[in-house]
């Protein structure tokens, strides 16, 4: 199962994703991609013909990668944003329940 090994590393390296998400990122790649050899090691018998279906299956290590890569950015600009907007909120809120305080 070197082959798998290599293809979660190249998808991590590729996702270049802080060492915490990193670790969860390969946990969880390995229990999908686990799982998925299992089954088809069941339904092929070999072990050389479910990796390569397994493989077939989840693509191109480095494209899925990219993609990992891009959504984990996607969420962080969100959160930023949004972030932003609720503190500028908050403080707006915070202004007035003061003017109403010492009015």
């Amino acid at each position: 199962m070197r082959e798998i090994e290599e293809y979660i590393d190249r998808i991590a390296e590729t996702a270049k994703l802080a060492p915490s998400d990193e670790n969860r990122l390969r946990t969880e790649l390995s229990d999908h991609i686990g799982e998925f050899f299992s089954n088809m090691k069941t339904i092929c018998g070999s072990d050389e013909e479910a990796i390569d279906r397994t493989l077939r299956e989840f693509g191109n290590a480095e494209n899925l990668g990219e993609m990992i890569s891009d959504a984990k950015g996607r969420f962080r600009t969100y959160i930023k944003k949004n972030s932003a907007a609720a503190l500028v909120a908050l403080v707006l809120f915070a202004i007035l329940i003061l003017q109403f305080a010492y009015n």
